[in-house]
């Protein structure tokens, strides 16, 4: 009871200050419309102007509203009138009533419907929000909440899912990302749009096995195993001949433009990242001969990201691939053998290579990220 006298107090108030503020007058603190109708007028009194001059006076300055404006108390008593602010307070207790309403009576229905109704209007609202009117605008949300309510299906039939994936002989990622790529991949088509075309290489990224962990504060990349390292590395490699081609006019596909952006910035950035991992010290290889065959592949890699993304004009390429080519130069530094009694020794040489590395950075921007 208390509460409703308070909001009935708080609403009259509301009205009663809209009454004083449009019935107090308000004086303009620039040279405005009103200003110069009174000059007009007082000289008019005097007999400086004739009711002719005045009147020609009073046309101009009300013709030429953008050199002699409303003043500020004008518009605001244009805008806040009596009638609009009972306009406003009827609105609030409108959508007020009707929320009441709706908790009081629409609870209980709701209530009825299984969730695997709401489930499938899910649904349905994220294809209405792709096929309608064709707006890149309207589909974008629908194409990126369609996988928010995948997950959820995933939640609500765990064990159909389970069945579903082992019969396949796959994983929730794979045939998930492979289902978004076809979909973001058809959606650019579509639209002709560069925003899905990136959304698609990314999820195509995802079904070659790269991975995007996020947790409070933390960012990670990688990839779901060991295994699939080296057919993301191989795959994103061919991505990015296939567009290196395609930027040079070799290959002629109008829809390839629309996934250059995702390729020469995802793909180059997975390729890169494989490359790193695969010619580490630490990574299990399961033949020796291929350590030393990956250093030169990702030696030759990093010095042909800095030749070739300069000659080709390819800025991302550059960037990132002279990025890592930085982070695998400090990979092979403490991957040296190094004894207790070299760490000083060690120290400074990596300090020595980080200064260095540095004055790069700051003279040549343009082969890395942060360029």
């Amino acid at each position: 009871m208390m509460r409703g006298r308070m909001v009935i107090v708080w609403l009259l108030t509301l009205v009663m200050v809209g009454w004083v503020m449009v019935s107090s007058p308000v004086q303009a603190v620039t040279i405005s419309q009103s200003c110069a109708l009174e000059v007009v007028e007082d000289l008019s009194q005097r007999g400086v102007f004739d009711e002719t001059m005045a009147q020609t006076q009073r046309d101009y300055y009300m013709s030429h509203p953008e050199q002699y404006p409303l003043s500020l108390g004008e518009q605001v008593r244009g805008v806040l009138t009596f009638a609009n602010i009972i306009w406003v307070v009827a609105s609030f207790l409108i959508v007020l009533a009707v929320v009441w309403l709706g908790g009081i009576y629409l609870v209980a229905l709701l209530a009825l419907i299984p969730i695997e109704g709401y489930e499938i209007l899910a649904y349905g609202v994220c294809g209405g929000l792709i096929l309608a009117n064709k707006s890149e605008f309207w589909a974008l949300p629908g194409a990126i909440a369609i996988n928010g309510v995948w997950a959820w299906s995933h939640g609500l039939h765990p064990k159909t899912f389970e069945n579903f994936y082992t019969k396949l002989k796959t994983n929730p990622i794979t045939f998930g990302s492979g289902v978004l790529t076809l979909l973001w991949g058809g959606m650019a088509i579509a639209y002709q749009s560069s925003v899905f075309g990136f959304l698609a290489i990314l999820a195509l990224e995802a079904f070659f096995g790269f991975v995007v962990t996020v947790t409070p504060g933390v960012y990670s990349f990688g990839f779901r195993s060991r295994r699939v390292i080296p057919y993301a590395t191989f795959a994103s490699f061919a991505l990015i001949l296939v567009y290196a081609a395609h930027l040079q006019g070799w290959i002629t596909v109008p829809q390839f433009s629309i996934f250059q952006r995702g390729v020469f910035y995802i793909g180059t950035f997975v390729y890169s990242l494989g490359l790193l991992i695969w010619s580490s010290k630490w990574y299990s290889h399961e033949r020796p001969w291929m350590y030393p065959v990956l250093q030169i592949g990702a030696i030759a890699s990093g010095v042909g990201a800095l030749y070739f993304g300069t000659i080709l004009n390819i800025g991302t390429f550059q960037g990132i691939g002279g990025t890592f080519f930085f982070l695998y130069a400090l990979e092979k530094y403490f991957e040296l053998p190094w004894r207790q009694e070299l760490w000083a020794w060690g120290t400074l040489g990596l300090a020595l290579f980080l200064w260095g590395s540095a004055w790069v950075m700051q003279n040549y921007p343009e082969f890395f990220l942060w360029g």
